[in-house]
C-alpha cells in the first residue's frame, strides 16, 4: 500500500497530493525567504507574490483535482462541506458508535 492509501495510488491521483505538499513548501520557502534575507522591496514583492500564487496552488489542487474514479465527484470537496461536528457532539458520537 503506498503513502497516500490504496484508492488513491491505484486510480493514479497521488501526484496531485504530491503537487499539493510541493507547492505548500514552495508557497512557505518564498514567504520566509523575504526575511531570512535581506531582500530588495521589489524582491520581497516578488517572493510574497510567489508564496500567494502557490499558497493558492495547494489548495485548489485536492479540492478540484482529487475525483471519484467512477463517478468524478470531487471527493474533498464534498468531504469539506459535509456538517461539521463540535467537539461537545463529537463526544457523544463516538460513545454511540463506541459502547462502553
Amino acid at each position: 500500500m503506498g503513502f497516500y492509501g490504496v484508492l488513491i495510488e491505484r486510480t493514479h491521483q497521488a501526484w496531485k497530493l504530491r503537487a499539493m505538499t510541493g507547492s505548500a513548501m514552495l508557497a512557505a520557502s518564498a514567504f520566509v525567504l523575504p526575511f531570512a534575507c535581506s531582500l530588495s522591496p521589489q524582491l520581497t514583492d516578488l517572493c510574497m507574490g510567489a508564496s500567494a500564487f502557490f499558497g493558492l496552488v495547494s489548495l485548489i489542487l485536492p479540492f478540484a483535482g482529487i475525483r471519484c474514479p467512477s463517478g468524478g465527484a470531487h471527493w474533498v470537496w464534498k468531504a469539506f462541506k459535509q456538517p461539521r461536528i463540535g467537539w461537545f457532539n463529537c463526544k457523544r458520537v463516538i460513545k454511540h458508535v463506541l459502547p462502553g
